[in-house]
């Protein structure tokens, strides 16, 4: 190897952004010009116009100027990002939530593609999991996994059956003690 080429390995393909005037705790900040965001518990969608996304510290924050919305999710909830080049689109999925990035931009590195983009996001998330997994804090889709334990055992406490079975027994108690007796040797 000569040393043009060695000196062509250690220098980068792209020069630093300078972060002087970056508030301290963001790690990425993009715009975007529309957002879509579906959450479990929502009815409808909400749609946001003009978009800024700003990655502070261990959540990512989606503020828009129509209508104005602040959102926040923590990245640990993210289980999925992907792109699609063709449409400047970001896919962001959790357990709990659907977010889609239309005319996705990054703000402090303009120069950087999509999937350079999509790269830095993921290492973020993976980041944040690192700690989180080490104070032993279970993740969205752990926690869920017992709620909805929890949600078959409550449905079966509301089945069809059991509410007759508890209609009779208050029958029987609003009755005469003798009918009552009767009405619980028959259950």
């Amino acid at each position: 190897m000569t040393t043009t080429e060695t000196h062509h390995l250690l220098r980068r393909p792209r020069s630093m952004p300078t972060l002087e005037d970056v508030p301290p705790g963001l790690n990425a900040e993009y715009t975007a010009k529309f957002v879509y965001f579906k959450s479990r518990t929502d009815i409808l969608p909400r749609v946001c116009y003009n978009s800024v996304i700003q990655i502070m510290y261990s959540h990512l924050i989606i503020k828009s100027s129509w209508p104005p919305v602040k959102l926040t999710i923590p990245l640990v909830s993210i289980g999925y990002i992907e792109t699609e080049p063709k449409y400047d689109r970001f896919d962001i999925r959790g357990h709990t939530f659907q977010l889609h990035l239309v005319g996705f931009r990054n703000v402090l590195q303009p120069v950087s593609t999509l999937e350079e983009s999509r790269d830095r996001l993921r290492f973020l998330v993976v980041r944040q999991r690192i700690p989180h997994r080490i104070m032993k804090l279970p993740l969205d889709w752990e926690v869920s996994n017992t709620e909805k334990k929890d949600n078959k055992c409550f449905m079966r406490k509301l089945s069809i059956k059991r509410i007759k079975k508890s209609m009779k027994n208050l029958n029987c108690i609003k009755n005469n003690t003798d009918e009552a007796a009767t009405c619980s040797s028959e259950l």
